[in-house]
């Protein structure tokens, strides 16, 4: 009985190699989708934006999800491209409420409320571009009805 062929062998160490390279490179560029480790952030419903027009204090509320293990800061806020002086964040998570002026967004529905002050007039019953710029390179943008206060 004969062994495999010398260019047998070869075609066969080439082929397992090239599947265990692709293998490597799909995971570390994500291209397998579900079975990465980076976080979703998604909306739930709409923003709105309580003003107050006499001193540009603004009381931002919106729901979001998150998808993913990580657990993303909320960096910077803006309105209509106008940043807001960010005082308190509250986020509503699983019944506990945590307060500061930065907040990680934790794995699953998160209640947000900033409170801060914004330099750009609003107008009541409008509706505004909300960005919030987080930890992890992600910008969600949001419309967000403005309320007077």
């Amino acid at each position: 009985m004969r062994g495999l062929s010398d260019a047998i062998i070869a075609i066969i160490l080439v082929i397992a190699s090239v599947t265990i390279a692709l293998i490597v490179v799909g995971f570390t560029y994500g291209l397998f989708g579900t079975l990465t480790y980076k976080s979703i952030i998604t909306s739930l419903g709409n923003a709105y934006v309580k003003y107050s027009p006499s001193n540009g204090k603004v009381e931002i509320c919106l729901t979001v999800k998150n998808t993913g293990p990580e657990e993303p800061t909320v960096m910077s806020v803006s309105l209509s491209n106008a940043p807001v002086s960010v005082d308190v964040i509250t986020d509503v998570y699983n019944g506990s409420t945590i307060l500061g002026s930065t907040v990680s967004i934790q794995p699953g529905t998160n209640t947000l409320t900033i409170e801060g002050y914004v330099t750009a007039q609003l107008q009541p019953g409008s509706t505004v571009s909300l960005q919030l710029t987080l930890s992890n390179g992600v910008v969600l943008v949001v419309p967000a009805t403005v309320e007077a206060q």
